[in-house]
């Protein structure tokens, strides 16, 4: 199906079972089931903003030549997000996968998701990647555990703008810090930093005691260190 504005009302249901291509916007105040061959499409030229209940999508492609899709509720994708052209402007989480069993799929061209992306991990060694970024900029991150992080175990990153901070509080905790080449790391970028977050927000959890690597994308970022641990 191709329409324009998908519009649910309280205590309707729709069931996808196909492509589904929208061109405006989708309100969803009643409910959407999904089967394993749907896919919801965003392909409008301006503006697509996404509200309403929370919303659990099988698959759910970006296409969009101009504009960005406005989330204002909560999305969790169960099977792939493909970002083929087009930012995600979200004000609540973009969830990727529901389990360490079923983690969902990520197939990234272009875009950057400005909001919290949620992705879970196999409970083995293993990668994620982030598109996360301010509106302009793309600041993805990449983490990779060399060990099994967990049951259900997932990662929260977000890129924030501003100077670092915890709770309201400007982070200076580790700094200076000397590295183990003898690098000096004193600075920190105001123009933004990146947030990570543990499964639940809980720094007991085990995603939070694997061992891992993380590549960040600064290119073109005016920083000497822009840092904050997992």
């Amino acid at each position: 199906a191709n329409i324009a504005d998908l519009i649910l009302a309280s205590g309707a249901t729709l069931n996808l079972e196909s492509l589904t291509s929208i061109s405006g916007n989708l309100t969803n105040d009643g409910t959407i089931n999904t089967s394993i061959n749907s896919t919801i499409e965003f392909v409008g030229a301006s503006d697509q903003t996404v509200s309403g209940n929370s919303t659990d999508l099988n698959n759910m492609v970006v296409n969009k030549t101009t504009g960005s899709l406005v989330v204002n509720t909560p999305i969790t994708v169960v099977g792939t997000l493909t970002m083929t052209e087009g930012n995600i402007e979200n004000s609540q989480a973009i969830v990727i996968g529901t389990s360490s069993s079923n983690t969902g799929d990520l197939i990234h061209t272009n875009g950057i998701i400005t909001g919290e992306l949620r992705r879970y991990f196999s409970n083995a060694s293993g990668s994620k990647f982030f598109p996360i970024g301010s509106s302009s900029r793309l600041r993805d991150v990449t983490v990779d555990f060399s060990e099994a992080p967990g049951t259900n175990q997932y990662l929260t990153a977000s890129y924030r703008s501003g100077t670092p901070q915890d709770n309201g509080e400007t982070l200076y905790n580790g700094l200076p810090l000397i590295t183990s080449d003898d690098q000096l790391i004193q600075n920190y970028c105001e123009e933004g930093y990146w947030e990570i977050n543990p499964t639940g927000d809980d720094y007991s959890s085990a995603i939070n005691s694997a061992e891992y690597t993380i590549d960040l994308h600064m290119n073109t970022a005016n920083l000497t260190a822009s840092i904050k641990a997992l």
